[in-house]
C-alpha cells in the first residue's frame, strides 16, 4: 500500500507539470486592423508578439490576423515613416492607431518640402475634414478648409479625398499654394444608411469569428492536451535513438581522426625526404670552401711601337707582343658569388718587329726581327658570380706583377661560369687589361705606346 502511494504521488506530479507545460505552449488567434491618426486603413504594417519571432503584415484594408500564445499580452506595429505603437491585447479583436514620425525628414529617398494650400466645393465653399495626401504623408483640412504638408520635394501631384466627396487629383507646378476643388459623391451620399449597415454587418461578423475562434481554440486545447502526453513519449524516444545516433557519430570521427594524423604523418614524412633531396641539390649551387684552378690564357693583340738606337742610324719598328699563359690559383670561395684566389704560372711570349725607316730618310728596309721570352706572374683575382644558375655570369679583377720584367699587370673580365658537380666549375673569361712589357732587342731599349691587352682565358675549378 506504501508503494501505490508514492507511486500515485508520482504521477500526479508529472501530469501537473505536463498540463502546465501544454497550457504555456497553447496559442490564440488575434484579428484587427491598422489605421492611421484620419481613420484611414494602412498597409504594409509589421504587427509583431514581443518576446516572439511571429509577424504578420496588414493588407490593403488595413487588416492583420496573428496567432500568438496565451502568455503574450502586448501586440507591436511598425511601419515605414509611422511611429513604433505597442498595444495591449483585450479580446481576439484588436484596433490599433498608428502616428506618422514627425522627425522623419526623408522620405523614398526625397527631401520633404512643405506644401500649402485650401481645399474648396464646387460652389468655393472651404471644406474641413478632408484628407490630402503627397506620397506617403497626408494631412487633414482645418475649419477653414486649409492645410499644411510635408511631403517628397519630386512629388508631381497631391491626392484629396473625405467622406461623401469625390477623390480628387492636382498636379503639382512647384508652388507652395495648391487649390483644390471638390465635388460631391451623391452616390455615397444616397447610399450612406446601406453603406453604415455594411459596416456594422461587417463588425458583427468579424466578432462571430472571434466567438468561433475561441471556441475552436478551445477544442484544440483539449486535443492538443492529450496529443502532448504522446508527443512526450515520442521525444522520449527519440532522444533515445539521438544518443545511440551521436555515439555511433563520435566513434566515426574518433577512427577518422586516426586516419587523418596516419595520413598527416605520412605527408610529413614524404615533405621531410623532398626537402633533403632539395638541400642535396641545392648544394650543387653553394660550393663554399678552398678550390684549386688551372688556367690558360691567349693575349689576341698587343701593338707596340718604338724606336732602335744603332751606330747612328735610327729604325722605327712596329710589331705585335703575343703572350700565352698557363697559370696556378689557389682560392677561397667565401659565399655563393664571391671567391678570392691568388695565383701564378709562366708566360710565354713572342715578338715580331720590323724596321720601316731610318731616322734621317723614308727608306723603307722592311727588316723583321723576332724575339721570344719567358716570364713568371704572381696575382691577386676577385670573381664575383651574378647568379646561382648552372651558368654563371660572372665579373673578374685582376692585379699583380711579373718577376723577370718587374712589370706591374692589371687586367678585367667578363665570362660565363659553368657548373659541373659540387666542388667544380668550368669558366671561360675574356679579358682586357694594362701591362707595359720593356723588352731588350740588340741591347737596345724598346717603348711601347700601346700597352693596353685584350685576351681570352679557359679555366678549370676543383
Amino acid at each position: 500500500m506504501k508503494h501505490i502511494h508514492k507511486m500515485k504521488h508520482i504521477i500526479t506530479i508529472l501530469l501537473a507539470t505536463l498540463i502546465s507545460v501544454v497550457a504555456f505552449s497553447q496559442t490564440r488567434t488575434i484579428m484587427g486592423m491598422v489605421h492611421d491618426e484620419d481613420g484611414e486603413p494602412v498597409a504594409g504594417v509589421t504587427i509583431s508578439a514581443e518576446g516572439t519571432q511571429t509577424t504578420a503584415v496588414t493588407g490593403d484594408n488595413g487588416r492583420f490576423e496573428i496567432a500568438v500564445p496565451f502568455s503574450i499580452r502586448y501586440l507591436k506595429a511598425t511601419c515605414q515613416n509611422y511611429l513604433e505603437t505597442s498595444s495591449e491585447i483585450e479580446g481576439g479583436f484588436m484596433v490599433i492607431t498608428i502616428k506618422i514620425d514627425p522627425a522623419a525628414r526623408v522620405a523614398m529617398g526625397n527631401v520633404l518640402k512643405k506644401y500649402e494650400g485650401i481645399v474648396k466645393d464646387e460652389e468655393g465653399e472651404p471644406i474641413a475634414g478632408v484628407k490630402v495626401s503627397v506620397g506617403a504623408v497626408s494631412a487633414i483640412t482645418e475649419s477653414n478648409g486649409r492645410f499644411s504638408i510635408e511631403g517628397p520635394s519630386d512629388a508631381r501631384e497631391i491626392n484629396a479625398s473625405g467622406k461623401f466627396l469625390l477623390p480628387a487629383t492636382v498636379a503639382l507646378d512647384g508652388s507652395s499654394f495648391i487649390i483644390i476643388v471638390m465635388y460631391p459623391d451623391t452616390y455615397a451620399i444616397q447610399y450612406q444608411d446601406v453603406i453604415e449597415a455594411q459596416r456594422k454587418k461587417a463588425v458583427e461578423d468579424s466578432l462571430k469569428r472571434v466567438e468561433e475562434t475561441k471556441r475552436l481554440e478551445r477544442q484544440r486545447f483539449v486535443a492538443d492536451s492529450l496529443k502532448e502526453v504522446q508527443l512526450a513519449e515520442a521525444r522520449r524516444l527519440k532522444e533515445l535513438r539521438d544518443s545511440i545516433r551521436a555515439a555511433q557519430i563520435a566513434e566515426t570521427m574518433r577512427l577518422q581522426a586516426i586516419a587523418d594524423s596516419l595520413l598527416a604523418a605520412r605527408k610529413d614524412s614524404l615533405h621531410q625526404a623532398r626537402m633533403k633531396k632539395i638541400a642535396r641539390n641545392d648544394s650543387l649551387y653553394r660550393n663554399h670552401g678552398v678550390f684549386v684552378s688551372l688556367e690558360a690564357g691567349y693575349n689576341m693583340q698587343r701593338s707596340v711601337a718604338g724606336e732602335v738606337i744603332y751606330e747612328n742610324y735610327g729604325y722605327r719598328s712596329y710589331g705585335d707582343v703575343n703572350p700565352l699563359e698557363f697559370d696556378f690559383l689557389l682560392g677561397y670561395r667565401f659565399c655563393n658569388a664571391l671567391a678570392l684566389s691568388v695565383g701564378s704560372g709562366i708566360l710565354y711570349d713572342w715578338v715580331n718587329l720590323a724596321a720601316y725607316g731610318d731616322k734621317f730618310s723614308s727608306v723603307a728596309y722592311g727588316n723583321v726581327t723576332n724575339y721570344n721570352s719567358i716570364d713568371i706572374p704572381v696575382f691577386l683575382n676577385l670573381k664575383w658570380f651574378m647568379s646561382r644558375s648552372k651558368v654563371q655570369p660572372m665579373l673578374s679583377v685582376s692585379g699583380g706583377l711579373y718577376l723577370f720584367s718587374h712589370t706591374t699587370l692589371a687586367n678585367a673580365g667578363f665570362g660565363l661560369n659553368f657548373r659541373v658537380s659540387h666542388g667544380s666549375n668550368m669558366y671561360i673569361l675574356g679579358t682586357a687589361g694594362y701591362t707595359p712589357w720593356p723588352y731588350f732587342v740588340d741591347h737596345s731599349p724598346l717603348t711601347y705606346t700601346t700597352p693596353l691587352t685584350l685576351g681570352v682565358k679557359a679555366g678549370l675549378a676543383f
